[in-house]
């Protein structure tokens, strides 16, 4: 069989979307969800309004406010508020947060990263504040900076998981394996249903060549996350070094059925029938990774190999 890498899961969190008809309607499902949530912010925000006009100095109203715009990523309208409270001699760390972050909406990160330290500087026990910055740092590729603030993060609150999921993803990446392991096993302690957590301690695992630990941490991914397409893939591809095909290939058809826009995706299900013997079907699926892209060299080359031995035989 092919020997074919496992993939390494990027900082983020969201996985690409999935395509057919069941997704489409949870996908739709989610956006009348988010637009009711959206009206009901609006509303949130007529309401303070009204209020405000009767005590224009209620400094938690105006709090409050500034909290609503910041949800509706009104950053201007946030900022507004949040000058109203500063002339009022009402700052907090809190409100320090919210001015970063609307900082951060409008792309001015040296202010963004000023008032995450001012709330720091506040409360020095403020973990969210150093953990935003981390996520700051680590969008402008600083790295050392993101790494710095994540692990402030966990010194102030151990518990954070983002954080430490975060730290193993940069760890992970930068190729310093045992101090991911340890991130993600302290992210699972504190969040044991992180699908995401699994997933990478099973690339882990398979990396250092414990195959039969990554397959048990990829079922585990799956388990959290039934829809996580990146699981699916990894353990229908650990199942295969393994020698168990067949269970490789249903774990490598599922990871299709949820992601079916991406060419690898048919490249390993094709390499996993060619295993089994089914050329013709591995030549099919080759087809539709060419058809999805068709500069995919790794997949013209086995689909013109497997061609030739069709003819032959």
């Amino acid at each position: 069989m092919k020997s074919i890498q496992l993939l390494i899961l990027g900082l983020m969190i969201g996985l690409a979307g999935c395509a057919g008809q069941m997704q489409k309607v949870k996908l739709s499902k989610q956006q009348n969800q988010a637009e009711q949530r959206q009206l009901a912010l609006l509303e949130n925000v007529s309401v303070l309004e009204q209020q405000l006009e009767q005590s224009p100095e209620d400094v938690e109203k105006l709090h409050q406010l500034a909290k609503v715009y910041l949800q509706l990523k009104e950053a201007d309208q946030c900022l507004e508020a949040l000058d109203k409270i500063k002339a009022l001699n009402a700052e907090n760390e809190e409100t320090h947060h919210f001015r970063a972050t609307a900082h951060k909406f409008k792309g001015n990160v040296d202010e963004a990263a000023k008032y995450w330290d001012k709330a720091l500087k506040e409360n020095p026990r403020f973990a969210k504040a150093s953990y935003n910055a981390g996520n700051l740092f680590y969008e402008q590729n600083d790295l050392d900076k993101s790494k710095s603030y994540w692990k402030e993060t966990l010194k102030i609150d151990p518990t954070y998981h983002k954080a430490s999921y975060n730290l193993g993803v940069l760890n992970h990446s930068q190729g310093d394996l045992k101090e991911a392991k340890s991130n993600y096993e302290q992210t699972l302690k504190h969040n044991p249903n992180h699908a995401n957590a699994h997933l990478n301690l099973g690339l882990i695992a398979c990396r250092l060549d414990d195959i039969d630990s990554g397959v048990l941490s990829f079922q585990e991914a799956i388990n959290k996350n039934p829809e996580n397409h990146i699981a699916h893939l990894n353990l229908g591809l650990g199942k295969a070094r393994q020698g168990k095909l067949d269970e490789a290939i249903v774990s490598l058809e599922r990871a299709v059925d949820l992601h079916d826009q991406d060419p690898w995706m048919f490249y390993n299900l094709a390499i996993a029938y060619d295993s089994v013997g089914d050329t013709k079907k591995a030549v099919k699926l080759l087809e539709k990774a060419l058809r999805l892209n068709p500069d995919f060299q790794e997949a013209r080359m086995e689909y013109r190999s497997l061609v030739r031995s069709l003819k032959g035989s």
